[in-house]
């Protein structure tokens, strides 16, 4: 028999015996008596590339830089579709842009 709930932990079994293991998101506590929370952001820089990792209990979101959308997991940050790049490459005078895109940069 074991005891592996008891300790927030779930029973894997092996030939002739068994271990107990942390969820996901957990990680073994040093004294062995149970699981503690794995903070993702630290133990996995750069898990949140164009946003900001925020830990929580088993898991971790990340809140997204602005132009980018969180996914439906909220693990990642994509690429906002309902505001992608247009490519213009038409003649333009200086100062003067077409409808719907504005200056930016040094162009002269």
């Amino acid at each position: 028999m074991h005891d592996c709930e008891s300790h927030g932990m779930m029973c894997k079994n092996l030939i002739g015996t068994f271990a107990c293991i942390c969820p996901p998101g957990m990680q073994r506590r040093p004294d062995g008596e149970g699981c503690t929370d794995e903070n993702e952001c630290r133990t996995k820089p750069g898990i949140c590339p164009n946003g900001r990792c925020v830990n929580t209990v088993g898991s971790y979101h990340c809140d997204c830089n602005e132009g980018f959308q969180s996914s439906p997991s909220g693990t990642e940050c994509l690429g906002n579709p309902s505001h992608p790049c247009a490519d213009f490459s038409g003649n333009v005078q200086a100062g003067v842009s077409p409808d719907g895109f504005s200056t930016f940069g040094g162009g002269g």
